[in-house]
């Protein structure tokens, strides 16, 4: 009867084994999913901010294009329309694209972007977390796939969460490398410096000193002077 005890309860071990080992594997797909939805929804948060930013945008430029009156001499009012053209920071931008880098982050959305200060290289940050910088003006190439080959040669660096806001430095100084600042949805900032002398690259710094936010860094600022960085974030 003992024997028979020992190799029910022996039995009863190895099936108990058998359904940790089930129970532990289930745990860790679980984890993984969470952690795939925890990122769709920092995407998702971070894609609710930029829609609100655009309509604010839209409503701003909706009533900066109203027609304004006048009143000739003879005292009657006449609309008279202003002139729209292309000026920074006043809403009024072209309607035709001159050129679309295509899937320039894959099928997430750009959130970002920004040009340095010699207008060569423009950076974006997407959803999908990634920091991209690319030669944009060889898209303006009169030669058959020129933006495709832009988006295809992009240097893209893996950051912690969704990309939101960007920023070069405005050092024009050669003495060192130029820098840009990402600032993350998880409250991060990523300082990437960027070499293209010879052919464009770009490396993370690592900084004595890392920047990081309780929450999600809403804008950065470099000193025009000096190597001087700012940021704000949603934590106050």
């Amino acid at each position: 009867m003992d024997l028979m005890a020992d190799i029910g309860a022996a039995d009863q071990l190895t099936s108990t084994r058998a359904e940790n080992a089930v129970l532990s594997a289930k745990v860790k797909e679980l984890t993984e999913k969470v952690k795939v939805l925890t990122l769709e929804n920092q995407t998702l948060l971070a894609e609710v901010e930029m829609y609100r930013k655009e309509s604010s945008l839209s409503a701003t430029t909706s009533s900066s294009m109203t027609a304004t009156t006048t009143t000739s001499s003879s005292g009657v009012v006449e609309d008279e329309e202003e002139e729209a053209f292309v000026c920074s920071g006043n809403g009024v931008y072209p309607t035709d694209a001159a050129v679309t880098l295509s899937k320039l982050h894959g099928i997430s959305n750009p959130l970002c972007c920004a040009l340095n200060v010699n207008d060569t290289i423009l950076a974006t940050g997407g959803a999908d977390a990634k920091l991209t910088l690319s030669q944009w003006g060889s898209a303006l190439a009169p030669t058959e796939g020129a933006a495709k080959k832009v988006v295809e040669t992009a240097i893209k660096i893996a950051c912690d969460a969704p990309v939101i806001c960007v920023g070069f430095s405005q050092d024009k100084s050669k003495t060192e490398l130029p820098i840009l600042a990402a600032g993350c949805m998880d409250g991060s900032v990523k300082l990437v410096g960027y070499d293209d002398l010879l052919e464009l690259e770009a490396k993370i710094l690592v900084a004595d000193n890392q920047v990081k936010h309780g929450k999600y860094v809403k804008g950065l600022a470099w000193s025009p002077i000096e190597p001087l960085l700012a940021t704000a974030s949603a934590d106050g």
